[in-house]
């Protein structure tokens, strides 16, 4: 557009073109400002409801939760202890989690609880604990250095965070291989069980304790506090836990309160059920998670992948995707795309001193288009990806060179591991290399920044940026897609004087680093400086002003039009940022691609998508994050589902009507009452203790005892056929009475035709032989095509495909196909449990003894 206006005059022909492509450039144009003057309206509006909308406020309040505990790995506090004086000193260091939480702090009353990040002496412990929770509302879990080296560096970081990110645990090595060290996981119960502890003694006493008593004397105290917590004033309503490295807390704490209300919510990628099943203590994990009431996630497939774990792996049928029942209790699963605060970016960008910047940087890459990454120095993070595919599109685009420079902010993070040394070693010769190759004396392709930046910066050279790159090999959501988007607003002219101008620059200055926000939930991974390098920065960047206040100031900076953003399919963010160029960070030909479009598109296709992007960022803030999964968990705890579950007896009742009665009936199940359910029915032989217990009932006259069952008569005859109590086989299709003869068997169908076999088990033989892990059961009244042994979603899948195949062929036969637990079975209609029940009723108590006392 902008080309077309400032090109010169050319021939007619020509200029009626450019006219009529000009006219519909202006009506796209003009659609945008429409919507844009739409926002505007909507925006003024819902300031104007503000007053109206105080008593709605008021009542969502009081819907609210009194309290929540947040309990993170970390607390967002940064602590440090002077050598000479020994006095412990807390700073806030708020990270993403923090950050999200903070829109939604006059609804909610938090409380953290977490790792205080420092090995305090035991002696100083309950004052410093006091200290925490009356200065920074924070409950502090203390860890001994060996416990968080193997708990937090060992398996956290070691095992969960690669596995959780698709690099598997290492392969066999023949001299060199590295085992699974068994101590790891028991570190990480341990310190969950701690961080229980710790919960259970704010959740307890309704509050911290700030008596200054010691947390292990109040653990051994603990059982006294549950009975007394009603006592004490009323609990916190929810538990709120994050992340991998609490895993277990679920459970640990519905051991020690099962009142407990507790939800989880998982800040990276959960892996498919091929990679999680890797894990050597996979099941111990999710049934840590299934004890939760809610489980939450960034993405519909992290949900899914979890829901698909949690069936191959603890044998779960009952998964939908609203949740699991599992253990007589049912976890409720959602997804909740994590967002930023838009309004702290707008605020700053408008700053006078991020207009400085803008407008320096400007002036220094004039006549360049830019490009922009902000990574942590992590594997997942796809730096290595990025450079290689910038030096290929280098190479095929030699018109490019001395035109593009790519500004790298690569954060550096657990430098002390030899993989991440490896990395930040090879992120420099890639830097150097294509630096070497395409840069000249006046010109550099890549302007690398090994380290964290001042938000005004970042914010700057966001708004600077014609694209930004994110190639993520595996991210859990990456919100530096989230914070360019926010970041490419179009500036306005400042309004104001000089004065005012200057505050707000002092007021923008000592905000926290940016990075720590668009790195995601990471404030433990030394992504914010230390408070001395942050203030030798704010000392070096006012002296820098204070130096180009005395130069002639740079013209102001004016984009032409928003950026494009590039960002990687296995970024969570991707799910919902339709508006970006999307790409595979693996295919480097894919990615320079995109990197040339990203840089040719024209401003109405840049303006277009940015449009659908910044809707969406400025919608799904943070804030809006945590509001609606405190909403969803109070929702799930108020509305409990019902499961589709019998009730339970009143034992009591039932002991007590059992002594009275003067005739008994006792009916019971085999498969999954008496007996686990088993692949083969050899192997359900009944155990010692089983018949033990049903000939101690049949030798009271008054107790007549029948054991139904859906196997062959056979095999009922072979394990309780010397008992006295009766048998039904095959669902009712035979049986014998108590009191019968061995092998008196009566059938409730003599006459009944089985030459449907004949139809039926071909169509199970095909199926059978394409399933690996079924077989068919053939009885004398039915045939069963069993898939416990196979793939479950393959078995279900082809349990569905062979009834449509069966029903099209027994259309006229009188037989009916019951989809069981795991199996597929055919039988005749009139063929049931219930007709043997009526049989025994009619009857009347086999064996009874009228004269039998009461």
């Amino acid at each position: 557009m902008a080309e077309l206006l400032q090109s010169p005059a050319a021939e007619p022909t020509g200029q009626s073109r450019e006219k009529e492509l000009s006219i519909e450039e202006q009506q796209i144009i003009a659609e945008i400002q429409e919507l844009q003057r739409h926002l505007r309206e909507l925006k003024a509006r819902e300031e104007s409801d503000d007053d109206e909308d105080e008593d709605d406020t008021a009542a969502r309040k009081r819907r609210r939760p009194r309290r929540v505990l947040i309990v993170a790995n970390r607390l967002p506090i940064r602590a440090s202890r002077d050598a000479r004086t020994a006095r412990w000193t807390f700073d806030a260091a708020p990270g993403g989690l923090a950050t999200a939480l903070r829109g939604i702090a006059s609804d909610v009353q938090f409380i953290w609880v977490g790792w205080v990040g420092a090995d305090v002496p035991a002696h100083e412990r309950p004052r410093v604990a006091e200290r925490l929770l009356r200065e920074h509302g924070c409950y502090p879990v203390f860890l001994e250095a060996e416990l968080v080296t193997r708990y937090y560096n060992g398996f956290c970081n070691d095992v969960l965070w690669p596995l959780f990110h698709y690099v598997p645990l290492p392969m066999y090595q023949a001299g060199a291989e590295k085992k699974f060290d068994a101590s790891l996981w028991e570190a990480y119960k341990e310190a969950n069980s701690k961080f229980a502890d710790a919960v259970l003694e704010v959740y307890a006493a309704g509050r911290g304790p700030s008596d200054g008593s010691d947390q292990n004397s109040s653990r051994r105290n603990r059982d006294a506090s549950k009975t007394s917590a009603a006592a004490a004033g009323p609990p916190p309503d929810y538990v709120w836990v994050h992340d991998y490295h609490l895993m277990r807390l679920p459970l640990e704490l519905r051991k020690r309160d099962p009142r407990i209300a507790t939800a989880w919510f998982l800040h990276t990628p959960f892996p498919s059920s091929e990679i999680y099943r890797i894990l050597p203590y996979r099941r111990e994990l999710l049934e840590g998670l299934l004890h939760a009431d809610l489980v939450g996630f960034h993405t519909y497939d992290y949900a899914r992948h979890f829901l698909s774990a949690c069936s191959r792996v603890l044998d779960v049928s009952t998964t939908t995707p609203k949740g699991i029942e599992f253990g007589g209790r049912f976890c409720s699963i959602g997804v909740f795309p994590i967002g930023i605060d838009p309004a702290l970016i707008r605020n700053t960008l408008r700053s006078r001193a991020v207009r400085l910047r803008t407008a320096e940087l400007g002036a220094t890459f004039r006549g360049r288009k830019v490009l922009i990454g902000v990574d942590r120095l992590d594997y997942i993070k796809g730096m290595p990806h990025k450079l290689l595919a910038f030096e290929l599109f280098l190479s095929r685009n030699p018109g490019w060179v001395g035109k593009v420079t790519l500004i790298q902010v690569g954060v550096p993070t657990r430098t002390e591991v030899p993989e991440y040394q490896a990395l930040a070693k090879h992120v420099n010769e890639l830097v150097g290399r294509i630096n070497g190759v395409y840069g000249t004396l006046e010109y550099s392709p890549i302007h690398y920044i090994n380290q964290s930046i001042p938000q005004d910066e970042l914010i700057a050279i966001y708004h600077l940026a014609d694209a930004c790159l994110v190639t993520s090999v595996r991210d859990g959501m990456n919100l530096v897609s989230h914070e360019y988007v926010a970041a490419q607003e179009q500036l306005a002219p400042e309004p104001g004087d000089d004065a005012t101008r200057s505050a707000r620059a002092a007021s923008t200055t000592d905000a926290p680093s940016v990075v720590e926000a668009g790195a995601g939930y990471a404030c433990d991974e030394g992504i914010v400086p230390g408070d001395a390098t942050k203030e030798r920065r704010r000392r070096r960047r006012g002296e820098e002003l204070d130096e180009k206040a005395a130069s002639p100031p740079n013209p102001p900076f004016v984009k032409d039009g928003p950026g494009s953003l590039v960002l990687s399919e296995f970024a969570g963010s991707a799910q919902s940022l339709s508006g970006a160029i999307r790409v595979n960070p693996w295919n480097t030909e894919e990615l320079a691609r995109a990197m040339h479009d990203a840089l040719t598109l024209t401003r109405v296709e840049r303006e277009l998508r940015w449009a659908k992007l910044h809707r969406y960022v400025t919608t799904n803030t943070a804030s809006y994050w945590a509001r609606s999964f405190v909403d969803e968990f109070r929702d799930v705890c108020e509305h409990p589902p019902l499961l589709p579950k019998l009730p339970r007896l009143p034992a009591g009742q039932v002991l007590g009507a059992y002594a009275r009665a003067k005739h008994r009936l006792v009916v019971t199940d085999y498969d999954g009452t008496l007996m686990q359910t088993q692949s083969l029915p050899r192997l359900a032989t009944p155990a010692p203790v089983v018949t033990q217990l049903l000939a101690t009932l049949s030798r009271d006259p008054r107790n007549t005892v029948y054991v139904m069952s859906g196997r062959e008569r056979r095999f009922m005859e072979k394990w309780l056929g010397k008992l006295k109590v009766g048998l039904a086989a095959e669902f009712g299709y035979c049986h014998r009475a108590p009191n019968d003869p061995p092998g008196a068997w009566t059938a409730l169908g003599r006459d009944l035709d089985t030459s449907w076999k004949d139809v039926v088990r071909p169509i199970m033989q095909y199926f059978a032989e394409r399933t690996p892990g079924t077989y068919i059961e053939s009885k004398e009244s039915s045939l069963a095509w069993h898939y416990r042994d196979a793939d479950p979603h393959f078995g279900a899948w082809q349990a569905k495909d062979m009834q449509i195949h069966m029903e099209d062929v027994m259309s006229n036969l009188p037989l009916e196909i019951l989809q069981g637990n795991r199996l597929v079975e055919v039988r005749h209609i009139g063929v049931n449990k219930s007709l043997v029940l009526e049989e025994v009723l009619r009857q009347g108590p086999s064996g009874a003894d009228p004269a039998a006392p009461p």
